[in-house]
């Protein structure tokens, strides 16, 4: 990464608009060298997760019943249908099947 020679006595707000930003793309996949997932995939990881352990706690209170729908809604899934392929790509498994 190159700096620009700063010609004018500037502070450094001004001088850090003068370093070149490097491109997202070269984070990402800095982060996924590092990490061994994208930014993006380990969010939905992330979400995914946390749906998963929602879903478990609402078993243990009412064995017969996990509201899907109300889960999605809450982790900001579009809509259940979503939500559960999400699940499913992540998991390899239906979150239903995935409690077993």
């Amino acid at each position: 990464m190159a700096l620009r020679r700063c010609t004018t006595r500037t502070g450094y707000a001004q001088a850090a608009f003068r370093v070149p930003a490097s491109d997202p793309t070269d984070q990402s996949v800095d982060y996924h060298a590092h990490v061994g997932l994208t930014p993006k995939m380990l969010a939905r990881v992330m979400r995914a997760r946390a749906a998963l352990g929602r879903a478990a706690a609402a078993r243990m209170a009412h064995p017969r019943n996990v509201n899907w729908g109300a889960i999605a809604y809450e982790l900001g899934y579009y809509d259940q249908p979503y939500f559960i392929d999400d699940i499913k790509e992540i998991t390899g498994q239906t979150p239903g099947e995935w409690l077993g």
